[in-house]
C-alpha cells in the first residue's frame, strides 16, 4: 500500500527559495570579495551572477520536492522526484519512489 506525500509543490518551491536566497547571499559577498584583485574577477563575477539567480533555481528545484511517511515505520521522509528510491533514516529500508508516492520495495 503506498504512503501518501504532502505539500508537494508549494512546500517544496518556498522551501527551495529560501534555502536559495541564503545560499546566493553567501555567493555575492564571496564573489565581491573575490573581485579585490584582477584574477579574482574571473571566478568572482559569475560567482555574484550565480549568487542573483540562486533563489530561483532553488525555487525550481523544490518544485521537484516531495514529502511523506514511510511504508515501514510511518516515519517522516523527504525525497526529490527524480529520485527513483530513497533510504528511510529511520528503519534503514529502502523506499520506491513512484508517481509522486511512496511504496515498499518488492522482493522477488
Amino acid at each position: 500500500m503506498p504512503s501518501t506525500t504532502q505539500g508537494d509543490k508549494a512546500k517544496g518551491a518556498g522551501k527551495g527559495f529560501s534555502d536559495g536566497v541564503l545560499v546566493g547571499i553567501m555567493m555575492v559577498f564571496m564573489g565581491i570579495f573575490l573581485c579585490g584583485t584582477v584574477i579574482g574577477m574571473i571566478i568572482g563575477l559569475p560567482m555574484i551572477a550565480l549568487g542573483l539567480l540562486a533563489p530561483f533555481i532553488g525555487a525550481l528545484t523544490g518544485l521537484a520536492y516531495i514529502k511523506g511517511r514511510c511504508p515501514y515505520c510511518g516515519f517522516e521522509i523527504s525525497a526529490n522526484f527524480s529520485n527513483s528510491s530513497v533510504l528511510c533514516s529511520s528503519c534503514c529500508e529502502r523506499v520506491i519512489i513512484k508517481d509522486k508516492m511512496f511504496y515498499k520495495e518488492e522482493n522477488p
